[in-house]
C-alpha cells in the first residue's frame, strides 16, 4: 500500500454490524403501530434503500410518517446498545495504527465523521 496514507471506512457494515439494533428498532415501531414483527432475515432482505424504503413495505402509507418517526427516535438509542464490532475489526484497526497509517471513519453524509491520530 505504497503511497497510501490515511485509509477511510464506511462504519455499518464494514466495522460494525448494526443488524441486530435495525431488528430491534423496526420491531418496536411495528409493535407500536400493532403491525406484525417480522424475523431478521425478512429485515435484512429489506435493508438498503434508507429507512423509508425499509419500513414502507411492511405498513399503510397512511402510518409511515408516524413509523419511521418511531423507528428513528428507537434507532438512536438502538445503535449504541445492539451494535456490535466485527470480528477481528479492533485487531485490524491496531495493525494499520502501528503501520502508521491514518485513520478515519466517513458514514451517513453528515451523520458521523472520524479521525483518529
Amino acid at each position: 500500500m505504497a503511497g497510501i496514507k490515511l485509509i477511510i471506512f464506511d462504519l455499518d457494515g464494514t466495522l460494525i454490524d448494526a443488524y441486530p439494533a435495525i431488528t430491534a428498532s423496526f420491531n418496536y415501531a411495528m409493535q407500536r403501530l400493532n403491525y406484525p414483527r417480522q424475523e431478521g432475515q425478512v429485515i435484512r432482505r429489506a435493508v438498503g434503500w434508507g429507512d423509508k424504503g425499509l419500513l414502507s413495505p411492511f405498513v399503510e402509507p397512511r402510518d409511515l410518517t408516524q413509523a419511521l418517526s418511531l423507528y428513528r427516535r428507537h434507532h438512536q438509542k438502538a445503535l449504541l446498545g445492539e451494535s456490535r464490532l466485527f470480528p477481528q475489526v479492533k485487531k485490524v484497526l491496531r495493525y494499520l495504527k502501528i503501520k502508521g497509517y491514518r485513520l478515519a471513519v466517513q458514514s451517513f453524509p453528515g451523520f458521523l465523521s472520524a479521525t483518529w491520530d
